[in-house]
């Protein structure tokens, strides 16, 4: 991992929860210090986040193929229209600020890895609350735990995301 692009803040797992550190901390000279040599990082724009084996492994799996279309397509001079989604065209009109877009693009990734390291029980609820469109209530009945509870995590969940993102 090339060390000099991830600065200053490292986020590492306590508890199963996130705590920042310095990167000094974490790694000198290119080399893991001894609490966290074996353990696995990402690097999450300017941040290095410890995540679990399966992610850490899928997080560069993906990285390794999105790298690989991309010299397959200059190398035959095609445009990729998969660049940034495995699997997914993307076809931009002519009126959208690219800017804007890869600004989107960027904290959609960001947000869909942090929401991947979540502790499990927190990992479960954003996941039916965002991506299975569940309504609290109906999370609520499933689990059995009490709908204002449920309100409360998620309120929690989403101001530590917001707030490592520096929102």
């Amino acid at each position: 991992m090339n060390m000099s692009a991830v600065r200053k803040t490292a986020f590492v797992l306590e508890n199963g929860e996130y705590r920042p550190i310095p990167v000094c901390e974490v790694v000198q000279d290119g080399k893991w210090l001894p609490p966290y040599d074996g353990r696995f990082f990402v690097r999450v724009h300017r941040y290095l986040m410890e995540v679990e084996q399966e992610t850490y492994m899928e997080f560069h799996r993906a990285t390794r193929r999105m790298k690989y279309l991309e010299e397959e397509a200059r190398l035959h001079g095609q445009i990729s229209y998969n660049a940034t989604r495995a699997g997914e065209e993307l076809i931009v009109d002519i009126l959208t600020n690219v800017e804007d877009e890869a600004l989107r693009e960027v904290m959609i990734e960001a947000v869909s890895i942090m929401v991947e390291m979540l502790p499990p029980k927190d990992h479960k609820l954003i996941k039916a609350l965002f991506y299975e469109n569940m309504t609290e209530r109906e999370y609520s009945e499933i689990t059995g735990i009490p709908q204002t509870t449920i309100n409360s995590r998620k309120a929690l969940i989403l101001g530590r995301m917001k707030k490592t993102l520096g929102k």
